[in-house]
């Protein structure tokens, strides 16, 4: 686990260019879920507008509350942003064929994902995205983690290229 602190949207650009930097470099040989937790107004679709962007994404990503899914393709890759702030029910993430999406060159990327955690694929990447306000001074933070043993390498391969791109701002 690892948590950064973010006080500038540039921040927010770089965390998201350090996780899309570090998937093109494992030619994603199988697909990579990654669930987003925070409340409302802490940049989970903003961390995913520029995450997109860095593979090339330039349509307007906007948050999927009322579609659930948003999808997008570009140079050979499968993006799928969903979002269950909706959901009453774990089981309504049962009508919309996520199984069917665990494939090579896919990217899923999940807010909301504690709303139907039952029925969701492990995460390989899990955003816990938080903000305090310290007397008015709203403070963001990101705390990184993996569930999965192999993916620790990854994590640090993230953590390594955000403190490089971050010392250059």
């Amino acid at each position: 686990m690892y948590t950064i602190k973010i006080s500038k949207l540039s921040e927010t650009i770089i965390l998201a260019k350090s996780i899309a930097k570090s998937i093109d470099k494992e030619k994603l040989l199988n697909s990579k879920v990654i669930y987003l937790y925070g409340d409302l107004g802490t940049g989970k679709t903003t961390f995913v507008r520029y995450f997109l962007q860095n593979f090339g994404v330039s349509d307007n990503v906007k948050s999927p509350s009322f579609s659930i899914m948003e999808q997008y393709h570009i140079n050979g890759l499968q993006f799928y942003h969903f979002d269950f702030y909706r959901f009453d029910y774990q089981s309504e993430v049962l009508s919309i064929g996520l199984e069917e999406l665990d494939n090579k060159n896919t990217i899923i990327l999940i807010e909301w994902p504690e709303k139907a955690m039952e029925f969701l694929p492990k995460p390989d990447l899990e955003i816990f995205l938080s903000c305090s306000d310290i007397e008015n001074n709203v403070e963001r933070y990101a705390t990184l983690s993996t569930q999965k043993n192999k993916e620790g390498k990854w994590l640090t391969n993230i953590i390594n290229s955000y403190e490089k791109m971050s010392d250059h701002i």
